[in-house]
């Protein structure tokens, strides 16, 4: 309790800032824990820190000391790649976890005792993609893998006791694993058609061979999105959450004995679910809603709806990884807002107590110093609201400074009101920070989502351009420096502002972003070309419209200076799409710094990178805006 009280005196405390030098060193440095894993009993928590240099996999008690405080972690792999994916076996005894190399993306999935030790092998091709974990009572590991053929994923499952490893499904289109029944009976598919469609199917596997076609479940014309997918104990229904026939996801359910059976809604808001997580005994189910970027978090009694006591937390956070104890008893999760770096709480329902079981690593740095986001909105060119996050430097008080319009990936992607350290230096440093939510973002309503489909791409790309106009209508910002920022999508915004509206911006950092969307959507992983083309166009039939787009198109109107960093393993945005920007930028005779890492991929994972990259970025930046 003592942390709590704590985290929550950082959120609503206001301080003064002396204006010392500041080091990159101690914000690269920040490390909060992430991804928790609750054992079945409820006396455990697994979690990944990359304290250790990259994200590796702790293990603690699942509540706090006698006198509140933390308990001290214990590592449990060693890895100098970073680990994901982990969770305990149904019976507790095993971890499972997944780790690629180099970033490629190319996770392998392995086996370990829950109090740490030799680690397995449980699917292993390095040349392919590997997903899955333990069936509902453990009996099984369920996995799909693209080593057939790279497009598409085929889904396995291994027996525990004996390894035998049985092939359930082979598909011809670009599906995946989705669940399974507790009784191991029904298959469940989820079919893709881009990130706004996609439709559920199930198979049964005591009938029906690998390469039969599964019975849909969910016939709809509109797109519709499904999430969250649990089956019921006895078989009967499938709950999950859709926008199927609406604008927001709320949760639902469907009669898997009639084929017949049409979506139910369980609730109807105007708000997305983010995450709703029923109990393994159906004892309750725990739902955040996204409101406006922000989490609400409620528990519900699973069998009559009746709203339960729930977490006491600070308001205006990010809730995210939600996970319950068998008995229903202990709740876990992350939570972390702008000024409260990324902790694990456990709500003890017995005791209705909240306690943050993690502590945070500062780094040395003052959490006083952390400056808090407000929820602005401000108007694009047709009178459409953008929301965004704005971080307004104390130091701007008495000046005019520069200031960042920091855009985020996706595009179906959303700025959440969580820690970022690298925003809390450059607002140290005296730079503003703005983050736009525009048009393709999620959370917001699919029509806004999906607003930048197609040949509405420059849409969101108007919207930054609206941004810079508010930036610069800012009494503490100097409108002569403004800087455009993107990593992946939000590169390719970075690149389109750099080009389309170079006369508005003094510099742009481009992390691993599309150049070319023709050469992008030939190189980039095979299992998400088709899902890709349903966001940005056909190469053959949208061919000139993708040509009119693309940042390299309009290369010979980048007048001002561009930082440019790629991972050389990155299988999403392929380094050749930086290369091309960069060569090109150069021949112009435009300053151009490019930084390629061998050992990295879609991101940066590894510290010392971090520290490279970004100490060369902010060099950058000094030295173009003097």
């Amino acid at each position: 309790m003592k942390l709590l009280a704590t985290l929550l005196l950082l959120v609503l405390s206001t301080h003064t800032f002396a204006q010392e030098p500041v080091s990159i060193l101690p914000y690269l440095s920040v490390r909060g824990a992430g991804s928790p894993a609750i054992s079945p009993d409820g006396k455990w928590i697994l979690y990944t820190s990359s304290v250790s240099g990259t994200a590796q996999i702790w293990r603690l008690p699942a509540k706090a000391t006698p006198d509140g405080d933390c308990y001290w972690p214990e590592q449990l792999t060693f890895f100098s790649e970073p680990v994901t994916g982990t969770h305990y076996s149904p019976d507790g005894k095993w971890i499972c976890f997944r780790m690629d190399e180099g970033g490629n993306e190319k996770g392998q999935l392995y086996m370990m005792p829950a109090n740490g030790g030799p680690i397995d092998t449980i699917a292993y091709n390095p040349k392919a993609i590997h997903w899955g974990g333990f069936s509902r009572y453990g009996k099984y590991i369920y996995y799909q893998s693209n080593a057939r053929e790279e497009k598409y994923f085929d889904i396995f499952r291994m027996d525990v006791a004996t390894r035998k490893v049985e092939l359930l499904h082979q598909p011809s289109r670009t599906e995946g694993f989705a669940g399974v029944s507790p009784d191991n009976r029904w298959l469940l598919i989820s079919r893709d058609s881009g990130n706004a469609n996609d439709w559920l199917y199930i198979k049964d596997l005591t009938t029906q061979k690998p390469t039969e076609e599964p019975r849909l479940l969910t016939p709809h014309t509109a797109p519709a999105t499904y999430s969250g997918m649990r089956i019921s104990l006895d078989g009967k229904r499938l709950y999950f959450f859709t926008d199927q026939d609406r604008e927001f996801a709320n949760r639902a359910y469907i009669d898997l004995q009639d084929p017949n059976a049409k979506v139910t809604f369980r609730e109807n808001i105007k708000w997305d679910v983010d995450q709703a997580v029923i109990s393994v005994n159906e004892e309750i189910e725990v739902v955040t809603h996204n409101v406006d970027g922000i989490s609400q978090l409620k528990i519900y009694d699973f069998k009559t709806g009746k709203e339960l006591p729930g977490p006491k937390l600070p308001e205006g956070g990010f809730i995210n990884n939600i996970e319950i104890s068998d008995d229903a008893s202990k709740i876990a999760f992350n939570y972390t807002s702008p000024t409260v770096i990324g902790a694990i709480f456990v709500f003890d329902r017995k005791r209705n107590v909240t306690e943050p079981i993690t502590k945070p690593n500062f780094a040395g740095l003052d959490p006083k110093s952390f400056v808090a986001a407000k929820l602005i909105h401000y108007p694009s060119f047709d009178g459409q609201n953008i929301p965004a996050l704005w971080y307004e430097s104390p130091y701007a008080k008495s000046t005019k400074m520069p200031a960042i319009a920091y855009m985020h990936g996706g595009p179906e992607g959303q700025e959440r009101p969580w820690f970022n350290s690298l925003v809390q230096y450059f607002v140290r440093r005296g730079y503003s920070v703005l983050i736009p939510n525009v048009r393709g973002s999620t959370g917001y309503g699919k029509s806004y989502a999906s607003a930048d489909n197609g040949v509405n791409r420059m849409t969101s790309v108007r919207d930054m351009e609206y941004a810079n106009k508010w930036l610069a209508k800012q009494p503490t910002v100097d409108a002569s420096r403004l800087i455009v920022y993107g990593g992946s999508y939000g590169g390719f915004m970075s690149l389109a502002a750099m080009t389309m509206q170079s006369d508005i911006w003094a510099a742009g950092v481009d992390l691993f972003g599309i150049a070319n969307f023709h050469s992008f959507l030939k190189n980039t992983g095979a299992w998400r070309q088709q899902n890709r083309i349903a966001e940005y166009g056909d190469p053959v039939r949208d061919s000139a419209f993708l040509v009119s787009i693309s940042p390299l198109t309009h290369v010979d109107k980048i007048s001002k200076p561009l930082f440019v960093f790629q991972g050389k393993n990155d299988p999403r945005v392929p380094h050749t799409e930086s290369e091309q920007i960069v060569a090109a930028v150069r021949k112009k005779g435009v300053p151009v710094e490019y930084v390629l890492l061998e050992d990295e991929g879609h991101g940066i994972s590894k510290r010392p990178n971090r520290i490279r990259v970004y100490n060369d970025l902010v060099n950058f930046l000094d030295r173009v805006l003097k």
